[in-house]
């Protein structure tokens, strides 16, 4: 039987095929209290496009699983560095970034 951690994720990636935009640095997220929180920061103002997209991803995981009532997204546009933000239960996305 497959748990819920792993439905989350294979959710999650199927959500983020064709979801990512050039902008995108790091998506983590996770369920609690029948909501989906989803994590997105970025590395510049995302377009209203770029907005619909992450909506989308967050609106496809949550189709998936029939206990959740909603999701909330948020969206951060920082240039801080990986281990100096925070982060939800799961990380499902993360850009290679060199000096």
């Amino acid at each position: 039987m497959i748990s819920e951690r792993e439905k989350l994720l294979r959710s999650a990636q199927r959500a983020l095929l064709f979801g990512v935009t050039k902008t995108l640095r790091f998506m983590s997220l996770e369920i609690r209290d029948n909501t989906l929180f989803v994590l997105v920061y970025l590395d510049d103002e995302p377009s209203e496009e770029d907005r619909d997209i992450y909506y989308g991803v967050a609106g496809e995981i949550e189709g998936d699983f029939s206990t959740l009532e909603r999701n909330e997204v948020r969206i951060v546009v920082t240039k801080e560095s990986y281990d100096k933000i925070e982060h939800l239960q799961h990380l499902v996305f993360a850009r290679a970034e060199t000096d």
